[in-house]
């Protein structure tokens, strides 16, 4: 039968507001994710443990049956965060299904390189990681916004259907501000974009063209515009514009453009290091994934890659591999990968490999410093297995000139400092991060410190390593030696005391982990060190509550 011709647009309008919202949520689904069956993942992660608030699903590994505990405090803790910040809090109990590694998580989920969460189901997908861990918060921030999102989906959509991905993920990165405690704040971070001239636009990310922009730059500006709002004017108005779907008229009585400008005049109120805008290049450099050559074709081969890598299957590893670098010329994190495979083969593959770090090292216009570094740092490496000691400082001295960030900063100071000592541990730090096999880092660490105990050095490097090994007591011991002794610099004074903090609640040693946090809120400290001391008084605010 006929429908009258304003039914009929009526329908069409509903027709394309659904096809709108199939697209966009499709398009986020690598974020979120859709078709997965939660039972049958419960079946294969056949662990299960009850809290006030969650239900945790787990892989039975040895790790994670000894964390588990741990990792569900950590939940809660997490949990009671998000919901202090937004005040909100969604019905019921949250499940997380928490995979054995990334690889596990894959097989089930489809993609390797990130977490997610389902908002309208209150569900979490997790690998395991170090304690505690980095992406918790994050995703338990997405499910906390369902008790404001719309009413389907439980997310930020105008009109039902109309989802707004730049609030969606801007929310999450909000709540879990600062994001990642060992690098600039989402407030520097886009400063330094500003500086660089690649900070999108709010406008721009608040709609479809989200999707245009590079994951690093769109999380992180978002993240910081919502934390800005967040801040001055409180979490009421924020939750009713993710209600609302990005109606700011409506939520703040003032129009975007008018909290943009207040926004971006508080970020060109930061100061930076020199030097640190450049040190983030290489973090922000990337387009969208369709800007990308051949996005789809590559990300297949490089799944194959993997595949093949994981089957003990170099050689077809490296053939996939030179496919994905004729495809992606431009991209020379693809060359580095090469370049890497091709050192584990033969004589002449590891000259081809040589060829690839000099070339990225030496190429000033296309490269940023960060890769530049890290393909000198490779040749040093390559040196050292040829017993080219004069060599070694060159490569290690040259990338000491470039910009980069902390971490990386961190790595090269502690190159040279190995290069430079002429005491009795001389040989074992050298070793140490030169030279792979047959003793291990955790051995050479020991020796160090055991042939020249008082070297604050070696005893921090011997905590980091007893970390990993759970060892936690014995790591809290060798860090709080080594802050005592002296370190070389603010930089590793940062890390080790980050690093003793988790060490001393691992460990029940409160004496050391209030000395880590007094060290974190220190004056000469950077943001994210006072922002990471608090994140440890919250924690132990709340365990005094349980």
């Amino acid at each position: 039968m006929a429908q009258p011709a304003g039914r009929r647009l009526g329908a069409l309008a509903i027709a394309a507001g659904c096809a709108a919202a199939a697209a966009t949520l499709h398009g986020f689904g690598g974020a979120l994710g859709y078709a997965v069956g939660a039972d049958d993942i419960a079946a294969v992660l056949d662990g299960r443990v009850e809290t006030e608030h969650f239900v945790i699903h787990y892989a039975h590994t040895k790790d994670i049956d000894a964390e588990i505990a741990a990792i569900a405090e950590d939940h809660e803790f997490r949990y009671a965060q998000v919901v202090a910040e937004i005040g909100a809090a969604p019905e019921g109990k949250l499940r997380s299904f928490y995979f054995a590694d990334r690889e596990q998580k894959a097989r089930w989920l489809g993609p390797r390189d990130v977490e997610m969460a389902k908002p309208w189901r209150r569900e979490i997908y997790l690998e395991h990681r170090g304690f505690p861990h980095g992406s918790l918060r994050h995703e338990i921030a997405h499910v906390v916004a369902s008790a404001f999102g719309d009413p389907v989906f439980g997310v930020a959509a105008r009109h039902g259907v109309f989802a707004n991905p730049g609030l969606i993920e801007g929310l999450a990165v909000a709540l879990d501000w600062p994001g990642g405690y060992d690098r600039p704040t989402p407030h520097e971070a886009v400063r330094a974009m500003t500086d660089m001239g690649v900070e999108p636009s709010i406008g721009q990310l608040l709609s479809l063209e989200f999707f245009s922009v590079s994951s690093a730059r769109g999380y992180t500006t978002a993240g910081s515009f919502l934390r800005f709002l967040l801040d001055r004017y409180g979490p009421a108005k924020l939750r009713a514009l993710y209600g609302g779907g990005g109606d700011f008229a409506a939520a703040y009585g003032m129009p975007l453009a008018v909290l943009e400008g207040e926004w971006r005049r508080m970020i060109g109120a930061i100061e930076l290091p020199p030097g640190a805008s450049e040190a983030q290049r290489e973090r922000f450099r990337g387009g969208s994934v369709f800007a990308r050559p051949c996005p789809h074709a590559i990300a297949a081969l490089r799944e194959r890659t993997a595949e093949a890598l994981a089957g003990g299957d170099r050689a077809t590893a490296v053939a996939l591999l030179r496919e994905i670098c004729r495809d992606a010329p431009g991209e020379p994190r693809y060359r580095m990968d090469l370049g890497d495979l091709l050192s584990g083969v033969g004589p002449m593959e590891r000259r081809e490999a040589a060829a690839i770090w000099m070339g990225l090292a030496g190429d000033a216009v296309h490269v940023t410093s960060s890769l530049r570094v890290e393909a000198l740092d490779r040749l040093a490496r390559e040196a050292a297995l040829r017993g080219e000691r004069a060599a070694v400082e060159g490569w290690i001295g040259l990338a000491a000139t470039l910009p980069v960030d902390g971490n990386e900063r961190r790595q090269l100071d502690a190159e040279q400092l190995a290069l430079a000592h002429q005491g009795p541990a001389a040989t074992p730090l050298y070793a140490y991060f030169f030279l792979p096999g047959p003793i291990d880092n955790a051995m050479l660490a020991a020796w160090a410190a055991a042939v020249e105990p008082e070297l604050g050095f070696a005893h921090y490097l011997l905590g980091l390593q007893r970390q990993p090994q759970g060892r936690w007591a014995e790591a809290a011991a060798e860090l709080d030696r080594a802050l005592a002794l002296g370190l070389p610099g603010a930089l590793f004074v940062r890390n080790a005391a980050r690093r003793l903090a988790i060490a001393a609640y691992r460990s029940h040693d409160r004496a050391a982990l209030d000395h880590a946090v007094a060290i974190l809120s220190g004056g000469g400290m950077a943001t994210p060190d006072h922002l990471l001391a608090k994140d440890w008084q919250e924690r132990l605010a709340f365990d005094a509550k349980r």
